[in-house]
């Protein structure tokens, strides 16, 4: 093959000086890091587009049923103990401790007595996993406020009374979401594992055992 020398160029092409070379260099460099800081940016406000959960309630509206906060979802042990909570809350993805929220849980025995109940609160995100989904047509308004519903996966770290702790998995599936994805919660009270999370039942309608999120302002 022959040899190559920078010096020369071909017929009718222009020959770059090094001051060029270099001046496209830094052109190129400028460019590919606005780019990374508009990337950057987008990045930034996606997390910043705060998350709020509820335990929801549903009550009758019109020809479905509307959409409240102040319900509550419960699961059971390996041993049949019961946790009921309530709760709300919200978090800033990206940002683990940016939370706020809580709300009451009850521990009961498998026949139903109470052993102990009270009031929790979180302290920090865990995980956080949206999923696409739409509200079911059943839900005809939504009096929880925010912006559009959400599906997904929330692992909260929670406080309770007496320096116990725990974790509340609060998840949410809606219409088109991963089938993979349950409805309802479970938690962790110190070294009890309430695992098995009771189900939403619809005939005959029972009002529990559901939750949801939304995108609030950040």
């Amino acid at each position: 093959m022959t040899g190559y020398t920078a010096s020369k160029s071909l017929p009718g092409e222009q020959t770059l000086s090094r001051r060029d070379l270099l001046k496209a260099g830094g052109a190129l460099a400028g460019a590919a890091a606005l780019g990374h800081v508009a990337g950057a940016e987008q990045v930034a406000q996606a997390q910043a587009r705060r998350i709020r959960w509820d335990i929801v309630s549903l009550k009758p509206e019109g020809a479905g049923v509307a959409a409240h906060p102040g319900g509550e979802a419960s699961a059971r042990s390996a041993t049949g103990l019961r946790i009921t909570v309530t709760g709300t809350g919200t978090f800033l993805p990206g940002t683990p401790r940016d939370v706020a929220g809580g709300g009451t849980f009850k521990v009961a025995t498998p026949t139903g007595s109470t052993i102990f109940d009270g009031s929790y609160r979180v302290t920090e995100l865990l995980y956080w996993q949206q999923d696409e989904g739409t509200a079911p047509p059943v839900i005809v308004a939504d009096r929880i406020g925010g912006g559009d519903p959400r599906a997904g996966l929330a692992i909260l770290r929670i406080a309770y009374p007496g320096g116990a702790e725990g974790i509340l998995i609060v998840s949410c599936q809606l219409v088109g979401t991963n089938p993979g994805v349950f409805e309802g919660v479970i938690a962790t009270h110190s070294t009890v594992s309430f695992y098995n999370r009771e189900a939403p039942q619809d005939e005959p309608f029972v009002d529990a055992n559901r939750t949801i999120f939304h995108t609030v302002s950040s």
